[in-house]
């Protein structure tokens, strides 16, 4: 029967497992993904599970998991399954293009803008010419979030990225994350009127269009912002391969 296809979350999340498997040749438990990806233990255990069922894991139970554990506690842990994944590789590859694409525009787009106001980024931001796609918006808004965010509060950068990673799901710590960007634009060298409600108007958008893109690409998202953080622009040196 052939494999059946995974999301690109799900793939992740199989890709981790796999990884960690293949450094420690031990079982993996599902707190050690959690703890990888960012995502909460509940959220992991589910997915793990999820690919277990779909055959790409294999689910065991061992009592001598962790030192220290008791010995008469069992755990559950995943070793991944020799299963292909049949079907889904050229369709993955697209997608894959699509989004290293998208991403080398809006690190083209950033490049130089650093001493634009929150006002005037927005502005050209409006100008692009895919803008009205979910995802395009996305990115590059948070490109802009990030950009903010570096210049402003350069001290802070770790705390931010703990922000991302406090919320069971990615769209709620994006949100956060662009609240608090929010504040950081507001209290940037004054405004106009017009160009603070042009900025709330965009907030707003962002927030409204990332309820409708695909789970897996908000995981995207979330990626992206992360390593703009780590490499303190929204031009990241890590995650373009």
């Amino acid at each position: 029967m052939p494999g059946a296809m995974l999301t690109d979350r799900g793939r992740q999340f199989l890709d981790r497992v796999k990884k960690c498997y293949a450094e420690t040749q031990k079982p993996i438990h599902y707190t050690t993904i959690a703890e990888a990806l960012g995502v909460s233990r509940w959220t992991a255990y589910d997915m793990l599970k999820n690919l277990e069922k779909e055959g790409y894991l294999r689910a065991e139970y061992s009592t001598s998991l962790t030192e220290g554990k008791s010995a008469g506690r069992s755990q559950v842990v995943f070793v991944p399954t020799d299963k292909p994944l049949e079907g889904e590789d050229e369709g993955r590859r697209q997608r894959s293009e699509e989004w290293f694409r998208l991403k080398t525009r809006v690190m083209q787009f950033f490049r130089g803008t650093e001493n634009l106001s929150p006002g005037e980024l927005v502005e050209r931001i409006l100008t692009v010419p895919d803008i009205e796609n979910p995802l395009a918006f996305c990115t590059y808004a948070s490109g802009l979030v990030v950009t903010i965010a570096v210049s402003r509060v350069k001290g802070r950068i770790a705390w931010l990225r703990r922000l991302l990673n406090r919320f069971a799901r990615p769209e709620f710590g994006l949100a956060g994350f662009t609240g608090t960007a929010l504040g950081l634009l507001l209290s940037a060298p004054p405004q106009s009127a017009q160009m603070e409600e042009a900025i709330l108007d965009f907030v707003e958008k962002f927030h409204f269009k990332l309820t409708v893109i695909p789970p897996e690409q908000v995981y995207l998202l979330l990626d992206f912002v992360k390593d703009a953080l780590e490499s303190g622009s929204a031009l990241p040196a890590r995650g373009v391969n």
